[in-house]
This record gives structure tokens, C-alpha cells and sequence, in this order.
């Protein structure tokens, strides 16, 4: 008997074994190391003398973050700093603070002067600084940082012609057209040296081109801001000390100022003109002494 399998005419076939490679999962990215304490600053608050001083004191870098603004901050970049060097308006608190500033911290730093800038070819380029009399002979344009206490600019003829910021207004500066008031500091580093002149009002003036603030959310209010706080404030290397409460009023080391030794007056020639002087001045302080203890003596 025949037992082998009858040949249907097709070849038999396996199925083939396909090896699959497990796919690579891309390695999850490591977070990035934290840089430091963050300081935000607006232009012309100059942050690099207070990071010079933190890294004095702590060893540490003080990661700087700008930010965009003129007056006030914005609330989309605070995640970007810990601490803000905001700028407000004479005058203003700034922004956010709450009823009792528990919302916000603040400290007020210092008050900055106004710096009229003009065209770098203006009649005025050359002066030192501007008083108010001559701001009255210049045509000052309108922008959005105009502040209402300083000398009130020309009006546009239409509202919608008014730069948006004041970069803009900078440009229409540069042509000629007019010129603008800015916080001193802000203006001296927008400007551009090619195009424009940035000329300091005088004291005299009585304006103020903004305050100067430390700000930081009362949720990052943590011993770390405290001690930048301090440093903010003035605490320097001699200053610092371990344990030491940071946002408490530090006072600049003093001088020590040595005292000069009385100069020794010179002697005078017998029968001189400066003896006869010196005698003569002599004899006044004898005789205004002898007047006050008469006086004295009639009052007992």
C-alpha cells in the first residue's frame, strides 16, 4: 500500500518567519540645569553692577532677562525671572501689588531723570542739558511713554498717525520731524548715536522720568530672592554677612576720614603789619568776650 501523500500539482510552502526589530524609542531629554536666580530687567536699568555684586557674594551667576517694555512689565514673561527691575511712572506703584502688596512685592530702588532726544543734526545737539524754556521752543511729538506731567507735545491731527511704541517714535526723531521725552536711561540706549542726541534735562526742570523697582511674585518670596533683594538694595561683599536678614536697610561702609593736624601759625616780626593785624584781632575777641560776660552777669 502506498502511503505516501498525493501531489496535488502546487508546491508546498512555509510560511517565512519575518524578525522584527523592536523600534528605538528616542531617549527622553534630560531637563536643563537651572542657571541661577533670574533678575528681568527694562531697558536702561543697567543690571550688570547688581550681578557683578552677586557674583562677589555668592559665587553664583546672576542670569539676566530683558524685558521689552518702557513702563510697567508683563505679566506673560514673569515666568522667564524671579526678580524684575520695572520701571513706573512718577508717581505710580506698580502693577499687581494688591491692596497690601501681598500679591506682589515691591521695593522702590531709585527715580531716574528725562533725556529729550533729538535729531543728531538738531540746533541743540551740542548742549549739556535743556531747560524747560528751551523744550518750549522744540516741537515735542506725542508717543505712548509720553508722561502727562512732563511738557505736553504737539497732538497728532489724526489720533491714528501716533507711533505705537516709542522705537517708532525714534524713527520719526531721526527725520527731523520733531523730538521726544524719555527716561534718561531708557533713551540713551535706544537711541541710535548715528541719528539721534540725547540731551539731559536739568534738575532745575523738576521732572522725573520714572522710579526704579524691584518686583517679584509673593509666591517666589523665598530666601534666595530675599538675599538678591539685599543685594539690590546695596549690600555689598563687606556688607553680607551669614544670617543675615536680607531685606533689612543696609547702610555703605564709611570712609574713615583722618583728621589734618591744625596748621601752626607762622610768627609775625615784632612791629609788622601782620602783628599789628594779629594784635588787633585780639583785642576785638577780648573785648566781645568781656561784652557777653557782663551780659551775663546783669541777667544772674
Amino acid at each position: 500500500m502506498n502511503t505516501e501523500p498525493e501531489n496535488s500539482g502546487e508546491a508546498a510552502t512555509e510560511d517565512p518567519v519575518v524578525e522584527t526589530t523592536p523600534a528605538v524609542q528616542p531617549a527622553a531629554e534630560e531637563p536643563a540645569a537651572p542657571t541661577g536666580i533670574r533678575l528681568g530687567f527694562v531697558r536702561g536699568a543697567a543690571p550688570s553692577r547688581w550681578a557683578k555684586r552677586w557674583k562677589e557674594i555668592t559665587g553664583e551667576r546672576l542670569e539676566l532677562v530683558p524685558v521689552n517694555a518702557v513702563f510697567g512689565h508683563r505679566i506673560a514673561s514673569e515666568a522667564n525671572y524671579d526678580v524684575l527691575l520695572e520701571r513706573t511712572r512718577p508717581g505710580e506703584m506698580p502693577a499687581d501689588r494688591g491692596a497690601n502688596n501681598e500679591e506682589r512685592r515691591s521695593l522702590r530702588l531709585y527715580t531716574e531723570a528725562v533725556g529729550l532726544v533729538v535729531a543728531a543734526d538738531h540746533e541743540l545737539a551740542e548742549a549739556t542739558s535743556v531747560t524747560l524754556e528751551d523744550i518750549a521752543l522744540v516741537k515735542l511729538l506725542d508717543h505712548p511713554d509720553h508722561v502727562a506731567d512732563w511738557p505736553e507735545p504737539e497732538r497728532w491731527e489724526d489720533p491714528a498717525w501716533m507711533p505705537k511704541k516709542a522705537a517708532v517714535a525714534l524713527d520719526i526723531v531721526a527725520t527731523g520731524a520733531g523730538a521726544i521725552l524719555l527716561p534718561l536711561p531708557y533713551a540713551r540706549h535706544a537711541v541710535s548715536k548715528k541719528e539721534h542726541c540725547v540731551i539731559p534735562v536739568a534738575e532745575s526742570a523738576g521732572l522725573n522720568g520714572g522710579h526704579i523697582w524691584a518686583t517679584w511674585g509673593a509666591d517666589r518670596d523665598n530666601s534666595e530672592v530675599q538675599a538678591l533683594v539685599g543685594v539690590l538694595r546695596g549690600r555689598t561683599v563687606r556688607s553680607s554677612r551669614p544670617g543675615a536678614d536680607a531685606d533689612a536697610p543696609v547702610e555703605a561702609p564709611k570712609k574713615k576720614v583722618q583728621q589734618q593736624p591744625k596748621k601752626q601759625q607762622p610768627k609775625l616780626k615784632p612791629g609788622s603789619r601782620g602783628a599789628q593785624l594779629q594784635a588787633s584781632r585780639e583785642r576785638a575777641e577780648r573785648n566781645r568776650a568781656m561784652k557777653a560776660a557782663a551780659k551775663r552777669r546783669k541777667r544772674r
